[in-house]
């Protein structure tokens, strides 16, 4: 069940045979050895500090075309490429998933690549009760838990037949199912769990994701009539024209009041490889909760979707309501539930925590609906290389001036610089041989200057007190 009904199954720590997804660059990012990209600005608050890596954003997903990190549930319509469920996946009365040959996901020692892979189970019931998910080109389903399950690969009349899953005890026409085009063997199937590591995976694109948030904008805007538009301060109601610098990554920072209350979004000249496109929408402003009710940007398509990604970091719903337009680009949220209910395309991968397709709302309203399939989910993965943006070195917390700024006057003089003409060591303190006072040492005139007339020498006199140690 999706929303908050039931919990978002995450995947257990890696095992044998699971697909590690961390990148080099990933690594390189925990490490903080790659250089950084210049300038940064955002209005997210600080993330943790992390040098900038060059990455393909998408490639922690493995060529599938939407990829979940929990639940899933899919109705109405169809994906023409592989879809990853890192949760538990429920579907309504009628969707097919890969209907062409894209993707090329193969699980170890097998050579059909999977079409639909889930790592927990096929919750029969929250499905539709005539439900029917088809995989038509003849690739595989990998299924991590089959507890209520049962694998057919004969008919009633216990002749071989292709591949179906369906509730436990139903039998091979029972609903609701799932079922293949190609004879897939029932331990093939599964149990399957681990096949691919989704708590690598989103760590990844989070980082990337944040990393991405950081960027300033770098695109050039103007009014139709060619007048600068300050990116810090976009005008309600605005005509924007985006012109991208050849050559470079191009980013476009928009909070989701300004998305949503533009007349048109233009660009007037196309993301390339060599020229692809960060679009950052903030969604703070709405707390975390976007409804898209804005434009999706005229001048993109089909064939600019590979280097077009639309970011919401941070984000804890995308909602993609009746009446919105194609999304061209890679829709990158992997915090949030992204709900597609619009009866146009999503031309790129989706990055989601939860993800929900079903034309016309929510799966309680429309039901007469489900047979029309007028959305899709088009096979045009990112095909090139963003820089996200260095979160720069942490400030000093502390930036007061010392309390005590008076310079060091410097080690006082020694007192007595001359050396003792006597290396004699001092014998210690002993009695005063004469302890009688006798005349002041001080140097200065003689107490009695007048001259004796009798050069005769007379008696010694007595002696005076004892000079400093070692004097002579």
């Amino acid at each position: 069940m999706i929303g908050n009904a039931k919990h978002v199954r995450r995947s257990a720590s890696p095992g044998i045979g699971r697909t590690c997804l961390v990148t080099a660059a990933t690594l390189a990012l925990a490490a903080g050895t790659l250089s950084a990209a210049p300038g940064f600005r955002g209005w997210w608050g600080p993330a943790p500090a992390a040098a900038a890596v060059t990455v393909n954003p998408v490639a922690p997903a493995l060529g599938f075309n939407a990829v979940s990190e929990g639940d899933a549930y899919l109705a109405g319509t169809e994906s023409e490429g592989p879809i990853a469920v890192g949760g538990d996946l429920s579907f309504g009365r009628d969707y097919r998933v890969r209907i062409h040959n894209d993707g090329s996901f193969t699980a170890p020692g097998e050579s059909n690549p999977v079409a639909l892979l889930v790592q927990g189970e096929v919750d029969f019931e929250d499905s539709d009760p005539q439900g029917v998910l088809s995989i038509p080109t003849g690739a595989y389903v990998k299924i991590g838990d089959l507890g209520d399950a049962d694998v057919h690969t004969t008919d009633l009349n216990n002749a071989s037949a292709n591949t179906r899953i369906t509730p436990e005890g139903a039998g091979y026409e029972g609903y609701p199912r799932v079922q293949l085009s190609t004879m897939q063997p029932a331990d093939s199937v599964g149990p399957a769990p681990d096949l691919i590591d989704f708590e690598q995976a989103f760590a990844a694109f989070r980082t990337y994701s944040s990393g991405f948030a950081l960027c300033s904008t770098t695109a050039t805007l103007t009014t139709p009539n060619g007048d600068p538009i300050d990116p810090d301060g976009i005008p309600a109601g605005a005509d924007l024209h985006v012109s991208l610098t050849p050559g470079q990554q191009n980013v476009l920072n928009l909070t989701a009041e300004e998305l949503n209350s533009l007349t048109q979004l233009t660009f007037d000249a196309p993301p390339t490889e060599d020229t692809p496109l960060i679009i950052n929408v903030d969604t703070s402003g709405a707390g975390g909760d976007f409804t898209w009710e804005g434009p999706t940007g005229a001048g993109l398509s089909g064939s600019t979707a590979p280097y077009t990604l639309w970011n919401f970091s941070g984000a804890r719903t995308v909602t993609i309501p009746v009446g919105t337009d194609s999304i061209e680009g890679t829709v990158y949220a992997p915090d949030a539930e992204v709900d597609h209910y619009s009866s146009a395309n999503i031309e790129g991968t989706v990055v989601a925590r939860v993800f929900v397709q079903d034309v016309g709302g929510p799966r309680e309203s429309q039901r007469d609906m489900r047979s029309i399939r007028p959305l899709e989910l088009h096979y045009h993965p990112f095909d090139a290389e963003l820089t996200t943006c260095d979160a720069g070195p942490t400030p000093d917390p502390d930036p007061a001036p010392d309390p005590d700024p008076t310079p060091d006057p410097g080690p006082a003089p020694d007192p007595d610089p001359m050396p003792d003409p006597d290396p004699t060591p001092d014998p210690g303190p002993g009695p005063d041989p004469d302890p009688a006072p006798g005349p002041d040492p001080t140097l200065g005139p003689d107490p009695d200057p007048t001259p004796g007339p009798d050069p005769t020498p007379g008696p010694d006199p007595e002696p005076g007190p004892d000079p400093a140690p070692g004097y002579r």
